[in-house]
């Protein structure tokens, strides 16, 4: 049980974090004989997290954080939080741990975000996630307490703002986004080798200056190294194309970056009288023009066709 509840203080603790490596020292007492504590976390710019667990009348346990200001490498956190553990045992005599939790009051960056709400149970050393929510975002599976730590987990993600969403992939960018993100991301393996595959839908939107009808992202690999293939870009208009090429994901200073590395590519379309395609220019590292030009039709096999110029799209 003491695995659970150091892996829920690792979960809340670095959720946030983009770096590993951060060490974060404390102070408190630990009965090591009923797994009850009382724990000061400290982080940097006067930051803390007062952690308690308590056992309740001998069928399991109170996990609560008090959550200040804890500064993380990328956030500030501030949250109430509580899990609850209760012990029984199953129809073949195996101990079971059922459990909720929830947080109040969730700041991330000083700003008030959804709240943290689902329902667990551990049997045989696995966590089982029946749900954990998110504001949109449901994540249900399993995770082994046992080495090498086996993971399958389903992350559900219902029509979350685009903004939000690239939040976690670029804190600290300058721009505006707008439009929603729906998809699911499948993650398994084990723990120091996750493997992950998502596919993700983009509705009605914008991304700095470019506007979207719909964005599909297939992307698959092992964490942090993924590859983005077949996925589209599309607009009523006709601004339509592919994009693929590899992205890692821990690397967030240069995900701007990485994207422009991405290899864009027309949709053709049409049959042997008609084509339709799209020629995409970049004029530079900091803008890009695209110009959409259609053969609009043949009408004989001795006559040419029509090249013709639509727009031009600057972003």
């Amino acid at each position: 049980m003491h695995k659970v509840i150091w892996f829920l203080l690792f979960v809340i603790l670095t959720a946030a974090s983009s770096d590993a490596a951060v060490v974060y020292p404390f102070e408190g007492e630990f009965d090591f004989r009923t797994k009850e504590f009382n724990i000061t976390v400290l982080s940097k710019e006067d930051g803390k997290a007062v952690i308690t667990n308590r056992l309740i009348e001998d069928k399991g346990y109170e996990l609560s954080a008090k959550i200040d200001h804890f500064n993380t490498e990328s956030s500030d956190l501030s949250s109430d939080f509580t899990a609850v553990f209760t012990k029984s045992v199953d129809v073949d005599n195996a101990i079971v741990y059922n459990g909720t939790l929830n947080t109040q009051y969730m700041l991330v960056d000083f700003k008030p975000i959804r709240e943290l709400s689902g329902d667990f149970f551990i049997k045989d050393k696995v966590l089982t996630f029946s749900s954990l929510k998110f504001g949109g975002v449901n994540c249900t599976g399993s995770f082994d307490f046992e080495s090498p730590h086996a993971v399958n987990l389903a992350i559900n993600i219902d029509r979350i703002p685009m903004d939000k969403f690239l939040d976690v992939w670029q804190p600290s960018r300058t721009y505006d986004a707008d439009g929603l993100v729906s998809g699911i991301i499948k993650v398994t393996g084990d723990l120091d080798a996750l493997y992950l595959k998502g596919k993700l839908d983009g509705a009605d939107g914008y991304i700095k200056t470019f506007d979207f009808d719909e964005i599909h992202l297939d992307i698959e690999g092992v964490y942090p190294h993924l590859q983005i293939a077949q996925s589209k870009v599309l607009k009523k208009d006709g601004l339509n194309f592919e994009f693929e090429g590899p992205i890692n994901l821990r690397d967030r200073k240069n995900f701007k970056k990485q994207i422009k590395e991405l290899t864009f590519k027309p949709v053709v379309r049409g049959s042997e009288s008609e084509r339709e395609w799209t020629i995409r220019q970049v004029k530079d590292d900091s803008t890009g023009a695209t110009s959409l030009k259609y053969l609009l039709r043949k009408e004989t096999d001795d006559v040419s066709g029509m090249l013709g110029i639509e727009k031009s799209l600057e972003f």
